[in-house]
This record gives C-alpha cells, structure tokens and sequence, in this order.
C-alpha cells in the first residue's frame, strides 16, 4: 500500500472541500481519490485529469466506464496507456484510421 492509498482508505467516507482542493494538485491523487472515496464521476476535475494521459486513462476505464473522447489526444501521448485504452475499449484500426 503506498502513501496515497493509506491516506485515502483514511479520509474513506470524510469528503470535504479542503481535502478535494488539496488532491486537485496531483493526478494521481485525485485518481485514487475518486476510486476509492467518491466512487462516481467528479466533473469538477475532470479538466486537469484529462491533461495526464495515465489518469485520463484510469478515469475512464474504472470510473466512467466508457470511451472518454475528450481525453483521447491526451491520452495517445503515453503510447502504453493508449495501446491498453484502444484494447480494453474495442478501439478497431477503422476507427483509428478514421482520427478519433
């Protein structure tokens, strides 16, 4: 367990304005946030998590649980993250021909 997880599995059930405004600095944060406090959709932070193409990634697979198209240039640029996005999504070369 690293120190993000043990500080959320804390914080379960204590959600708050001064803990979300802290978390919106870190991706990463947020990500293990919304995964294990929030458990939903949190559209307020939604514009930095898109920005890094790993949390976009984590976001739409665990959260949203669909293609997230507004992430997806940002998350082609981690080449690992789009190959798992466009297999866990059914993303065919069709479609990727087509320019998403």
């Amino acid at each position: 367990m690293n120190y993000y997880e043990a500080l959320f599995d804390f914080l379960m059930d204590r959600h708050s304005e001064q803990i979300e405004s802290w978390i919106m600095e870190d991706t990463d944060a947020i990500c293990n946030y919304v995964e294990k406090v929030i458990r939903r959709r949190w559209p307020e932070a939604e514009s930095v998590i898109m920005r890094d193409g790993h949390a976009a990634y984590r976001y739409a697979r665990y959260i949203l649980g669909a293609r997230w198209p507004e992430a997806e240039p940002y998350i082609r640029q981690d080449g690992e993250r789009w190959a798992e996005y466009c297999v866990h999504f059914d993303i065919s070369e069709d479609e990727l021909e087509g320019g998403i």
